[in-house]
């Protein structure tokens, strides 16, 4: 059971950036059905492709000039560094997410001292890859396909001004 925070965390668990108020998160989750048509104007559907979740978090920070620098910064950084982080919500933890962009903005009415920054997080996922031995050896190695050897070795061709015991002469005469 999540507690009733809302915050901002790391890899380690910890809180990457302190912030007044939480003011929303949309969550945006889709996934696609492939399809194809087949004959006579019927299609097919299989398979189905699961695209990656996207946050789109808005936050006040309400502070003096460092703490709004310092936050910018830590903004700036978390766009352009591969960081992956975990926003938690009192109804779900969203794991694994990385901030694609962000903005910000200040207005008279709010006072200079309020920063209202808005986020756009996506999904990432982590793969491992697996190599493997792609060559194939049969039991029987008369079983084995023939290989393409490439292009045969032309025949030695012989040449109309020269046939190695007459040749032509710059005149037309053959000797």
């Amino acid at each position: 059971m999540l507690q009733e925070v809302w915050t901002i965390l790391d890899e380690q668990s910890l809180p990457v950036l302190s912030f007044t108020s939480f003011i929303s998160l949309d969550s945006d989750s889709s996934s696609k059905i492939t399809n194809y048509t087949s004959e006579k104007g019927t299609f097919s559907s299989y398979n189905k492709i699961v695209a990656p979740d996207e946050l789109a978090v808005t936050l006040a920070i309400n502070g003096n000039a460092a703490e709004i620098q310092d936050a910018i910064a830590i903004l700036d950084t978390l766009r352009k560094e591969p960081q992956k982080v975990s926003i938690v919500s009192p109804y779900k933890e969203y794991k694994w997410f990385s901030l694609e962009s962000y903005s910000y903005s200040f207005n008279q009415s709010q006072g200079v001292n309020l920063l209202i920054a808005a986020m756009n997080f996506k999904q990432v996922n982590e793969v491992e890859a697996i190599y493997t031995n792609s060559i194939r050896y049969p039991k029987n190695p008369s079983a084995a396909s023939a290989v393409n050897g490439g292009k045969k070795q032309g025949k030695e061709l012989t040449s109309i001004i020269y046939d190695g015991k007459k040749y032509f002469t710059g005149n037309g005469v053959i000797n």
